[in-house]
């Protein structure tokens, strides 16, 4: 994009400017917090359109900084781990609290091999699969 110079005022070149390196710094930093407060939102467990609003921008600039910022992606993946992190402790202590089926479907999860089988095929020979009352029984000991 060229601009025009004003040959019969230069100074108001200079002037346009400084006006857009001021516009252009106040612009970074308001975008620099806007990714802050969407990155906080989200690492506590905002979805990703909860945590737009929260940092006042759109989803749509959201994305577009993830694929412009390799630093703001890589940030974004880590706050969504954290999530994601948290939600699990949450639902450990849930399923060890008495939550049995919430219980079974993390180990099956975390342990498809053990957990995953039909009761009616054979085991693998040296299976170390439990019976879920026990292994239900055991960590209700352990706490």
């Amino acid at each position: 994009m060229s601009r025009k110079l004003n040959r019969k005022n230069p100074a108001a070149d200079e002037t346009s400017n400084s006006y857009e390196k001021k516009r252009s710094s106040y612009d970074a930093g308001r975008r620099s917090a806007s990714k802050k407060k969407f990155l906080a939102a989200h690492q506590l467990g905002a979805t990703t359109r909860q945590a737009a609003r929260i940092a006042g921008v759109c989803r749509g600039t959201l994305y577009r900084w993830r694929n412009q910022d390799p630093e703001f992606a890589l940030a974004w993946l880590q706050s969504r781990d954290k999530a994601l992190e948290d939600l699990e402790i949450l639902a450990f202590k849930r399923a060890i609290q008495g939550n049995d089926r919430l219980l079974m479907f993390l180990l099956k999860s975390h342990m498809p091999d053990t957990y995953n089988q039909r009761s009616n095929q054979p085991k693998p020979a040296g299976s170390k699969a439990l019976n879920i009352a026990d292994l239900v029984d055991k960590v209700r000991e352990w706490i």
